[in-house]
């Protein structure tokens, strides 16, 4: 699974994938839409409650991969091995 190291990322991604479509002439939702869609779903799933049992419990992923702010892989390990040594 694709876990970022901070959930507030995807609010932040989610203004940039918007704002490329709007460079490129199509319907994208501007930022504060985009707030309030992301902070509904915060609040009825909120990450922390359902990304957290998929990276700690052992067995609950097949690998767990940390992305930064860039979308780079900053670390990859096992579901249950966090804070393990990491390949």
């Amino acid at each position: 699974m694709l876990y970022p190291v901070d959930y507030r990322y995807s609010k932040q991604w989610r203004k940039q994938a918007e704002q490329e479509m709007r460079n490129r002439g199509n319907a994208g939702m501007p930022d504060r839409e985009i707030e309030a869609f992301v902070d509904y779903f915060w609040k009825v799933l909120h990450p922390e409650l359902f990304i957290q049992p998929l990276v700690t419990q052992a067995g609950a992923s097949d690998l767990v991969i940390e992305i930064d702010i860039n979308h780079l892989p900053r670390a990859v390990y096992r579901s249950g091995d966090r804070g393990a040594a990491r390949q």
